[in-house]
């Protein structure tokens, strides 16, 4: 992980406008998930899985059993890694969070999370932790606009709510 730049993300970590009230706090357990993503993915999914069976049955004579079942199995891997795509989301219990991305996935107690933050060029969220790294999560796009707001926001306020963690010797 890269160490945190504290000037790419806005102060309060909240990613919302300084004048707003902060959310509510949303009741635990709670689960954040990628609306627009997923089903761009999912869909593309389905495209690509119905494509290679229609492919796989409409190919021209010379093109024997094998290679038809080699066309589907194809389509299906595709399908399968497009699918991973839906894969990040974001859970809040009474411990802390796990954040759960394409292929890692990490628990982290609140203890280990300074703020939360979505800069304006960025595509997803991130978590400032304890130790100077930041943490992606996925799960909080920027493509779900006022959505992805309100839940930066949520998460923010429970990791102010549940006890940020101390800053590192020696940061700024």
């Amino acid at each position: 992980m890269a160490p945190v730049d504290p000037a790419a993300r806005p102060p309060g970590g909240s990613g919302g406008r300084g004048g707003d009230p902060p959310p509510p706090l949303p009741p635990l357990p709670a689960v954040w998930r990628p609306r627009r993503g997923r089903a761009v993915a999912a869909t593309a999914a389905l495209v690509v899985a119905a494509g290679g069976c229609l492919l796989a049955a409409l190919v021209p004579g010379p093109w024997h059993l094998g290679d038809r079942l080699a066309i589907v199995a194809l389509a299906l891997v595709v399908s399968a890694v497009l699918l991973l795509l839906a894969r990040p989301v974001l859970r809040a219990d009474d411990r802390g969070l796990t954040v759960v991305n394409l292929l890692t996935g990490r628990r982290l107690d609140w203890s280990e999370v300074l703020r939360v933050g979505l800069g304006r060029d960025d595509s997803w969220a991130a978590l400032d932790l304890a130790d100077g790294t930041s943490y992606p999560v996925m799960a909080l796009q920027a493509s779900d606009g006022e959505r992805t707001r309100r839940a930066v926001a949520e998460v923010a306020a429970l990791v102010a709510a549940r006890g940020e963690a101390p800053e590192c010797p020696g940061r700024p």
